[in-house]
């Protein structure tokens, strides 16, 4: 019996749960930088340090990382003693007791958690696992719009259409309408041109390809979204181009036809170029991910609430991927008990998602991430920037919670690596988080400095200050 692992990676924590071949269940958390933190209590003698917190994980996965110093940057190789002892490597002359230091293997925090949990050193392939994974990496990439350079391939003519778009004012009565720039500026025109019956206008000669190709050997995009009139009937010089694009050497094609073939050039277009220019990120990231499995393919939670091998996983299906698995469970869970309808409440590190069910999850058919507007079914579900790493703010004036979060790393000031004040800082303050339980040890001082900070500039008492910022938050 192979091991059963799934992983919920969010902005800040990323969350296991694992059967092993004895059909014993396991949990883990950590941190989705993939890093496991904890302070250094005491030197005993020379490079002998001793821990706050007991690290109880496998000791041949943690001996083949390495440890960092956050406060010096200094970085070692070590050997656990137990008791919570540790031998370094390397000699830590600038370190002293309460400072605080993370270990990592720099691979992904997926990958991380299922070294922990399998007890398999770095080097070394993870054992069979039936392994399933919903993440926000895709989801990131978007509202950071750190995707791969994209180019995009449409009808001559048609070179503005994500510029132009449909018209919608973001705010009906705004005198200056501010719109934000589509997410690549890179666009080809072909001649080649299909009547909406399906006649062709204007063939793809082989001299109209081979101009499309020089161009594209100039502009070295990383991916490419193709996008034509009519193609969702009609896609015959869409899977022309593809094919010798493909052909000549081009990994990271998209296509409109193949992943949107629904009426509607502008979100067709949309969606495609979405996909595309999140390719790179997610191949990649997935690659990391699965680069040390014995299988190649692992599951992925979808937007709809549904599992999508990653051998047929396209990054568009991804957006929603972490909500939609706490949609999915709160229905099921539902389903167990005979209740037909309920409402779900999840709030992670970085924001809090409601969603309704009626028997299954509610799906919509268009869906909105940040300024990317697609076509794809998704979880019907309403975001509110608020989580336990939203940042609380005094700008002069008022006081704020959200949107931006502190994420893994920083981190809220509570976690020792100079981050600033968030909603998980006020609630250990005000005594509603139990430090003991927490993976990892937490810096109060530091939680309180960064509360006297604000306190300070706005005049209101430490008590008070933190009652006001967690009422803002509910």
């Amino acid at each position: 019996m192979p091991w059963h692992i799934s992983i919920d990676t969010g902005g800040t924590f990323t969350d296991c749960m694992a059967i092993d071949p004895h059909g014993i269940p396991h949990t883990l958390k950590i941190l989705s930088d993939g890093s496991l933190r904890n302070k250094l209590e005491e030197s005993l003698n020379g490079n002998r340090w001793r821990l706050t917190l007991d690290w109880r994980y496998p000791e041949e996965v943690l001996e083949s990382g390495y440890l960092k110093n956050l406060r010096t940057g200094e970085e070692s190789k070590f050997q656990l003693l137990g008791q919570n002892q540790i031998d370094l490597q390397e000699e830590w002359i600038h370190s002293q007791a309460g400072d605080s230091i993370l270990f990592t293997t720099e691979e992904p925090a997926p990958v991380l958690a299922a070294r922990i949990l399998t007890g398999t050193p770095c080097g070394i392939s993870l054992p069979e696992m039936d392994f399933r994974l919903g993440t926000t990496k895709g989801t990131n990439a978007l509202l950071e719009r750190q995707g791969g350079k994209t180019l995009l391939i449409t009808n001559q003519g048609l070179e503005d259409l994500l510029k132009i778009g449909d018209q919608a004012r973001p705010d009906l009565f705004a005198k200056a309408i501010v719109k934000t720039p589509p997410l690549t500026d890179l666009v080809i025109g072909t001649n080649a041109r299909l009547a909406a019956d399906g006649e062709e206008l204007h063939p793809l000669e082989q001299e109209e390809i081979n101009r499309l190709l020089s161009l594209i050997r100039g502009l070295q995009p990383e991916a490419i979204a193709i996008s034509l009139l009519h193609a969702y009937r009609f896609p015959i010089h869409e899977a022309q181009l593809a094919q010798t694009i493909r052909e000549a050497g081009y990994e990271h094609v998209s296509v409109s036809h193949e992943l949107v073939p629904e009426i509607k050039l502008l979100p067709r277009t949309r969606t495609t170029v979405t996909n595309a220019w999140l390719t790179p990120v997610l191949k990649q990231y997935l690659d990391e991910v699965t680069s040390s499995m014995l299988q190649e393919s692992c599951w992925i939670m979808g937007s709809a609430g549904g599992l999508i091998s990653s051998r047929t996983f396209e990054p568009k299906d991804s957006l929603l991927s972490g909500p939609a698995g706490g949609v999915a469970g709160a229905a099921a869970i539902a389903s167990r008990y005979g209740i037909s309808q309920v409402l779900s409440f999840d709030m992670g590190g970085t924001s809090t998602d409601v969603a309704r069910c009626q028997e299954r999850p509610v799906l919509q058919y268009e869906t909105k991430v940040g300024d990317a507007e697609l076509l794809l079914p998704s979880v019907a579900l309403e975001t509110i920037a608020a989580g336990g790493g939203s940042i609380c703010s005094f700008d002069g004036q008022k006081l704020s919670v959200g949107p931006e979060s502190a994420g893994a790393f920083p981190g809220p000031a509570c976690y020792g690596a100079g981050g600033p004040l968030t909603i998980t800082d006020v609630n250990l303050l005000l005594g509603y988080v139990d430090e003991s339980a927490f993976p990892f040890p937490l810096f109060v001082e530091k939680a309180r400095e960064a509360v006297m900070a604000i306190a300070k500039d706005t005049g209101v008492d430490f008590k008070e200050l933190l009652l006001s910022l967690r009422e803002i938050a509910d």
